[in-house]
């Protein structure tokens, strides 16, 4: 029986992950938590700023979303936004191929949007604060709690 493999063709093959724990994930990153200020000098570079530094940064910026990213971000567009939707009065978070002008992102969240291909266009204003994973002993705890537990919940 012939297997159908050529060895010329470039392989094909689909991942399979049981991804448990999700928001747990998110709580155990560096996290706000206090030292709030305004950045005055908004030349800084933001975009070098380690994703786990002790100190953070929330902007508000325009951001361009090129033509040429839509065909290929059109299933799962970034940089999602509060909009109505067409035909309703009702605010929902929506993943739209828009530009975004004074778009309030995380600088974690910045950088991986400028990876993708965004744009940046100007930045308006940053705040800056501490951070850390002061949430993780915590989420550490429950996790090895529930993986021990004994009933099945």
């Amino acid at each position: 029986m012939e297997s159908g493999y050529n060895e010329d063709e470039e392989s094909k093959y689909l991942m399979y992950y049981d991804v448990n724990n999700l928001y747990g994930w998110a709580m155990i990153q560096s996290l706000l938590c206090d030292g709030f200020k305004c950045v005055e000098d908004l030349n800084c570079d933001f975009f070098n700023v380690p994703d786990d530094a002790s100190v953070g940064y929330t902007l508000e910026v325009d951001l361009e979303y090129p033509e040429s990213l839509h065909d290929a971000h059109k299933d799962l567009p970034l940089c999602s936004e509060h909009a109505a939707p067409p035909g309703s009065n009702q605010e929902k978070v929506l993943p739209t191929l828009n530009s975004k002008e004074r778009y309030v992102l995380h600088y974690v969240a910045l950088k991986q949007a400028l990876k993708y291909g965004f744009r940046l266009k100007h930045i308006h204003r940053a705040l800056q604060f501490d951070q850390k994973p002061w949430l993780k002993p915590y989420i550490d705890l429950n996790s090895e709690m529930r993986k021990n537990a004994k009933n099945e919940f």
